[in-house]
């Protein structure tokens, strides 16, 4: 493990880097700036930011940096990434982002994760597994989580996306202002449907890497 220091939006920040995985991350999120269409949405928050699909907190401490008074909760199911999540909160001295152990699904209760070899691909979904070890996480559902006003939801739950949308009641979709979902494996129409029935308009780009995976904006 070695450490990453960047200044982002002229605020210092440390990353605590276990694997190439870890690395490739970083670098999207601060290097090539995969989420830059989301600045002025994040800068210009108020009401609470979700992050699904956790990680290493890189996301939610990149959202800190360009807004740091929004309240960010963060859900991360793999207990080892959940502990780096943690230390790089800790030697960041963030304070002001709750961080939960939990994996987001269609339902409460216990599910079985999939670990992949890449930290950044651990999956609920057996259809895209990558190896055989497994852990059994906490699960709960985008109703339970949400029950406010939500300025921006960001999803990458490794194809548990479709559950977590599909099973959310419009109600509470309806309570969010911008999603952002890396979808994987499918196509994604069953998503833009869901999410354009509760009055968003949606935007989707495949990956420039694999056409089998993308991105889809929702805004209210």
């Amino acid at each position: 493990m070695h450490t990453k220091n960047i200044t982002y939006n002229k605020v210092p920040i440390k990353v605590s880097i276990r694997s190439d995985a870890d690395d490739s991350v970083f670098n999207e999120i601060f290097i090539e700036r995969d989420y830059k269409d989301l600045e002025p949405t994040i800068k210009n928050a108020t009401n609470q930011i979700i992050d699904i699909g956790g990680h290493t907190g890189m996301f939610a401490i990149y959202a800190r940096t360009l807004n740091p008074s929004v309240p960010i909760t963060t859900y991360e199911p793999s207990q080892e990434n959940f502990t780096t999540l943690k230390e790089n909160l800790k030697q960041n001295h963030i304070k002001n982002i709750q961080a939960k152990n939990l994996a987001i699904s269609d339902k409460q209760g216990q599910a079985t994760l999939y670990l992949s070899e890449d930290s950044h691909n651990h999956s609920l979904t057996e259809k895209t597994k990558k190896s055989d070890k497994t852990q059994i996480t906490q699960t709960t559902t985008l109703d339970r989580i949400i029950k406010a006003q939500t300025d921006l939801v960001k999803i990458d739950a490794e194809g548990a996306e479709f559950e977590i949308i599909e099973s959310a009641p419009i109600e509470t979709l309806r309570l969010i202002k911008t999603i952002y979902i890396e979808y994987h494996q499918n196509p994604p129409t069953p998503l833009t449907q869901k999410l354009q029935k509760a009055g968003f308009h949606t935007k989707t780009t495949p990956s420039h890497y694999d056409k089998s995976m993308g991105f889809i904006l929702a805004t209210a």
